[in-house]
């Protein structure tokens, strides 16, 4: 019985949560940059987080993992391409993900910046069918 009440308390848990605030970018279009979050994942100059749509970098900031080889390559790599500079972003259908993050592909210079991190062995082609 107690099992069950706790069940029930898990659950509407969920769903009695804050809601994220809601992403201010709502067209593509170039950004700030104001730093490198990890490998995959930047923090825009107007407060908003970006993750990288199609590759996955070792983590370097989980709150329950350890620091993962290669993360602060991964990261560094980030950081110097991107902090501080003006980044084009273009979406995909889904604009964002479950922890309220921006989904884009990030352009720098000209280039995709989440296939670059791919090239350079620093991230792994993340896609899903």
């Amino acid at each position: 019985m107690i099992a069950l009440a706790i069940l029930i308390l898990l659950i509407a848990g969920r769903f009695l949560r804050t809601p994220e605030p809601a992403p201010q970018v709502a067209a593509p279009g170039e950004f700030v940059v104001q730093r490198a979050v990890d490998g995959d994942t930047l923090l825009l100059a107007n407060g908003d987080r970006v993750r990288l749509i199609g590759v996955d970098t070792p983590e370097t900031k989980h709150p329950e993992r350890p620091v993962e080889p290669f993360g602060p390559e991964a990261s560094e790599f980030t950081r110097v391409r991107t902090e501080g500079k003006r980044v084009r972003l273009e979406f995909d259908k889904e604009r964002t993900d479950d922890h309220g993050r921006i989904l884009a592909y990030v352009y720098v210079d000209g280039q995709l910046l989440n296939e670059e991190l791919s090239r350079a062995g620093m991230g792994r082609a993340l896609t899903h069918l």
